[in-house]
C-alpha cells in the first residue's frame, strides 16, 4: 500500500483516518492517533480525531483532556468545537458556554461561534436566543453556501420544534435549494425527507408526504449517486414511519448490497430505521434493540430515545415508556435541536398522558406544562392541540 511510502507521523493519521472512514475499526483507530501523538504531542489532527473517538464512546473525560490540549496549543477551530459538543453531552451547559465565549474571544468572525452559542442557548431551552444567533449567521453569512447548508437546517428544526410549521417548511424548503445550488444530491434527498415528515408526522397527510419524496427521488434517482452518497437510512425510516416497511426492507436491503461492510459499521443512523421498521411491523422487541443500538453506538446522547419510548409505549410497558421519555427530552447532546424537530412536543404530551393514566395528577400538569409552554406560539393549525391540553390542565387542577 502506499502508505508505506509515507513518513511515521502522516501514515499514522492516514491509518487512524482509513480506520475510522473507511473499515470501521475503533480500537486499531485509536491506536494510530495514540501512535501519532507518541510522535508528534501537538499533533492537533491527532489530538482532535482521538478525541471524537472516545466522544462516540461515552469516554467523554478523556475526550476533554485531549480537547483541552489542543486549545493550549492554540489549535484549530474544531478543537473548540468539539469541546462545546463534549461538554453538552456531559451535561456541563455553564462549561460549555464558558468554552464558546473563549473562543469567539479568540476568532470572533469564525461562523462557529454562533453554532456554539446557538448550541447552548439550546441546551437551555432558549429557543429566542438562539433563533436570534442563527438567524444573524444567516443574514452575515448569505453569500455563503456552506454556511447556509448548516444554517437553514438548523433554524427549520428550530421552528418545528416550537410548532411553528410554515417556517420549519420555508427554512427546510430554503436547505434544499442550497443541496441543489451545491450538487449535493444526497444532501437534497435527506432534506426532502425532513420536509416530508412535516406532512407525515404533523399534518398527518401520508399521500403528500409520499407524493414528496416521489418527487424527489425522481429528481434524484438513488441509482444516479454515489453508494456512499445515498440517504438509504433516512429513506428507510421514513418509509417506515408512512407505513410503507416493505419498501423500508427494500431500501436496508440494497444499503446492505451497495455499501461496504466497514463503512456500514460506521452507520450507527441505519439502526434506528430498522427500529423504525420492526415498530411499523408490531415487533416492538426488535424496534427497542434498534432504536438502543442507534443511541449506544453514535455517540448522541439523545438519538434513539424517543423511539425506545414509543416501542415500550407500543408494547404496553407504560413504567419503561416513561423511564425512555423522561431520557428523551432531558438528555444533553450538541445537535439535539434535529430530533427534538419531531419528537419534543410529542414526548411532554405523552408523558402527561401517562403521568394522568397513572393518576399522578403533579408529573401530568407539569409535563402538559412543558407542552404548551414549547408550543404557545405554535402555527393556528396546531392550536386545536394546544386548547385540548389546557383543557386537560384544567381539569386536573380542579380535581386539588
Amino acid at each position: 500500500m502506499n502508505r508505506g511510502r509515507l513518513p511515521e507521523l502522516e501514515r499514522n493519521l492516514a491509518e487512524a483516518y482509513y480506520y475510522v472512514t473507511v473499515d470501521f475499526d475503533l480500537p486499531r483507530a485509536i491506536a494510530a492517533n495514540r501512535a501519532a501523538l507518541e510522535l508528534d504531542p501537538s499533533s492537533d489532527i491527532a489530538l482532535n480525531n482521538l478525541a471524537i473517538i472516545y466522544q462516540q464512546q461515552g469516554r467523554y473525560e478523556a475526550a476533554d483532556t485531549l480537547l483541552y490540549r489542543g486549545i493550549a496549543l492554540g489549535q484549530r477551530s474544531s478543537i473548540f468545537v468539539n469541546l462545546v459538543t463534549d461538554q453538552l453531552n456531559e451535561g456541563r451547559v455553564a462549561a460549555a458556554d464558558s468554552t464558546a465565549q473563549h473562543f469567539a474571544r479568540v476568532s470572533p468572525g469564525d461562523p462557529a461561534v454562533a453554532s456554539m452559542q446557538a448550541s447552548v442557548s439550546i441546551a437551555r431551552f432558549d429557543y429566542p436566543a438562539a433563533e436570534r444567533t442563527w438567524t444573524r449567521l444567516r443574514t452575515e453569512q448569505s453569500s455563503s453556501p456552506s454556511v447556509l447548508a448548516r444554517v437553514d437546517p438548523a433554524l427549520a428544526a428550530l421552528a418545528l420544534t416550537q410548532g411553528k410549521l410554515s417556517a420549519g417548511a420555508q427554512y427546510g424548503a430554503a436547505a434544499i435549494a442550497v443541496a441543489e445550488e451545491r450538487q449535493q444530491p444526497g444532501d437534497y434527498l435527506a432534506l426532502s425527507t425532513e420536509l416530508a415528515r412535516i406532512d407525515l408526522l404533523y399534518r398527518n397527510q401520508p399521500a403528500a408526504a409520499l407524493e414528496r419524496i416521489s418527487a424527489a427521488l425522481k429528481r434524484h434517482p438513488l441509482a444516479s449517486l454515489d453508494p456512499l452518497d445515498r440517504p438509504y437510512s433516512a429513506l428507510a425510516r421514513f418509509y417506515a414511519e408512512a407505513g410503507k416497511p416493505d419498501e423500508a426492507r427494500q431500501l436496508l436491503a440494497e444499503y446492505q448490497r451497495a455499501v461496504p461492510a466497514g463503512i456500514r459499521r460506521g452507520d450507527a443512523e441505519q439502526h434506528g430505521a430498522e427500529g423504525a421498521v420492526a415498530l411499523a411491523e408490531g415487533r416492538t422487541s426488535d424496534a427497542i434493540a434498534g432504536f438502543r443500538s442507534w443511541h449506544d453506538e453514535s455517540g448522541c446522547e439523545a438519538c434513539g430515545l424517543f423511539g425506545i419510548a414509543r416501542a415500550y409505549q407500543k408494547a404496553n410497558q407504560p413504567d419503561s415508556a416513561i423511564t425512555y421519555y423522561e431520557r428523551s427530552v432531558n438528555a444533553h447532546a450538541m445537535g439535539r435541536i434535529y430530533g427534538d424537530a419531531f419528537t419534543l412536543a410529542a414526548a411532554y404530551q405523552r408523558l402527561g398522558e401517562l403521568y394522568e393514566a397513572r393518576g399522578n395528577r403533579a408529573k401530568a400538569l407539569d409535563q402538559y406544562g412543558h407542552f404548551v409552554d414549547l408550543w404557545k406560539s405554535a402555527d393556528p393549525e396546531l392550536q386545536p392541540v394546544v386548547r385540548d391540553v389546557r383543557t386537560r390542565m384544567a381539569r386536573l387542577s380542579a380535581e386539588h
